[in-house]
């Protein structure tokens, strides 16, 4: 599991909190796991380190939005926006990139070769009905909880084989 003060600082998050109190505890979890020392930068949203390229990134949105469908797809659409915008610089075979509401994160891929965005975009059948394209089930894991880190440990580790098989380091 987390560092003990990673679970505490998310812990002490208000629920009302704005998406920037999480920065600290997500920027500590994330250097936690790609270490400097590793050969890993971990980078403020979408700044380019020269000569980097990236193999995942995070999104961050306010905890109570989870149950608005409009803040859904919106997250949503910022997930599949920014893939458009990293598609050219990546090199591993897949692209992750987590959308978080808070502490619950939803896990969406860019496969290279093919380059298709999974979860694949809902459409809606009919215009005149409203239709939830973005389920709040998408957001299942919770990354303070031992099924949420367990699974978001898996994604990482493939990533870091990813990240050795490509760029033949560490």
């Amino acid at each position: 599991m987390w560092h003990p003060n990673i679970v505490t600082r998310f812990q002490h998050i208000d629920h009302n909190a704005q998406e920037k109190e999480y920065y600290i505890p997500y920027n500590a979890l994330l250097n936690t796991i790609f270490k400097l020392e590793d050969g890993y930068f971990v980078a403020p949203q979408l700044y380019r380190i020269d000569g980097g390229k990236p193999i995942m990134f995070l999104e961050m949105k306010k905890t109570r939005d989870i149950h608005n469908i409009s803040k859904r797809v919106d997250a949503d659409e910022q997930m599949r926006e920014r893939y458009t915008l990293l598609s050219k610089d990546v090199d591993i075979p897949i692209l992750y990139g987590i959308s978080a509401f808070g502490t619950r994160i939803a896990v969406y891929q860019f496969h290279k070769s093919s380059r298709e965005v999974l979860p694949r975009e809902l459409i809606p059948t009919d215009p005149s009905i409203v239709t939830d394209i973005a389920p709040i089930d998408g957001w299942k894991d919770d990354i303070i909880d031992e099924e949420g880190y367990n699974n978001f440990m898996i994604m990482v580790n493939e990533v870091k084989r990813m990240v050795i098989d490509t760029y033949s380091f560490q």
